[in-house]
């Protein structure tokens, strides 16, 4: 016997097919994907593994119906869950991961659960097999590589920034940059010359509008940023390098960051929102001497040099969000906190 995700997968490939843009083979990607995510964001896997398999299963009937296929899909999964006796009390959250799961719905994932599956579903679309998905997809529909370029920028680069959790966020950067030089191979390829044709034109029309950087909006990004343990507080890596990185912080009403210093780089800090203070000081002899605290507010821009313990602190009753430039180091080993 091979359990209940064995029954899954069966139900699911009876309805889907193997082959397609859409069939049993994208499932069972998205299945590897949101058990890899799932491991590194310690989801519940009883919710997530049967989402991955079912998300589709209403596709082949969308266009017979008229039915979107994440609402029929999320009523076929309960239905079929519940004939198996699948635990009755995560058949719920298992459904409305499946509704919440499609690029163009207006409904946001609610739970750890659901917004893995809608990140693994993405991902698929991005890297080497989302290219060759999207090739398949604009045959499917009678296309052709006009079509299939104008769907990268109508969707498939766009996906890096609808990312939920850190994870799919490091996955999408990777495929996002094979998506990216495949768009830079083909226009060098592409040399449109005298008498070409109308489709030829669209292609190098759309060639050209090729990204050369990186976007991400520091606001969505604190808003899905986790929680730090070492200080409670939510951190975020914007963007950068090994060497020195824009970073994004979220500190609640009432609460204070862990005072601490590095040894070795400066901070440069921009408060975004809300209002604050900054305490900062020395270690002398292995005892911290404050010597200075001052008020910060939103605009406000300051530096922090290496060895200088600092705290910000947020005794108000509105968040405060904070941009800082420093080695990534200093979320790593070089972060010494004072007791």
């Amino acid at each position: 016997m091979d359990g209940p995700l064995g029954q899954i997968r069966r139900y699911a490939g009876s309805e889907l097919g193997r082959a397609g843009s859409h069939g049993m083979d994208h499932t069972e990607r998205v299945f590897s994907l949101c058990r890899t995510i799932g491991e590194r964001e310690q989801a519940n896997l009883q919710i997530l593994l049967p989402a991955a398999l079912l998300h589709d299963i209403a596709r082949p009937r969308e266009k017979e119906t008229g039915l979107a296929h994440e609402t029929e899909g999320a009523r076929m999964a309960a239905e079929f869950l519940g004939s198996i006796g699948y635990d009755a009390a995560i058949i719920p959250a298992i459904a409305a991961a499946i509704r919440s799961h499609r690029f163009s719905t207006d409904q946001e994932p609610e739970g750890l659960e659901a917004k893995i599956l809608s990140d693994a579903d993405k991902l698929d679309a991005m890297g080497a097999v989302g290219i060759a998905r999207t090739f398949i997809r604009a045959g499917e529909h009678g296309g052709g590589i006009d079509d299939a370029v104008a769907h990268f920028h109508d969707k498939l680069l766009k996906l890096a920034d609808c990312m939920y959790t850190s994870t799919g966020r490091q996955i999408a950067h990777e495929r996002r940059g094979v998506l990216v030089a495949f768009l830079k191979e083909l226009k060098q390829e592409h040399d449109p010359g005298a008498g070409e044709s109308r489709d030829s034109r669209e292609i190098h029309n759309l060639l050209v509008l090729i990204p050369g950087m990186d976007i991400q909006n520091i606001f969505r990004r604190i808003h899905e940023a986790p929680l730090d343990p070492q200080t409670g507080i939510r951190i975020t890596r914007i963007i950068g390098d090994e060497h020195f990185s824009l970073f994004a912080a979220e500190i609640a009403p009432q609460t204070k960051l862990r005072p601490h210093y590095h040894e070795s780089g400066i901070e440069i800090y921009q408060i975004l929102e809300g209002t604050g203070t900054m305490k900062t000081g020395r270690q002398e002899n292995g005892t911290t001497v404050w010597s200075e605290e001052f008020p910060v507010t939103k605009g406000d821009c300051f530096t922090i040099d290496e060895g200088m313990v600092h705290q910000l602190a947020n005794p108000g009753t509105q968040p405060l969000s904070a941009a800082f430039v420093c080695p990534p180091s200093h979320l790593g080993d070089d972060r010494f906190f004072i007791l």
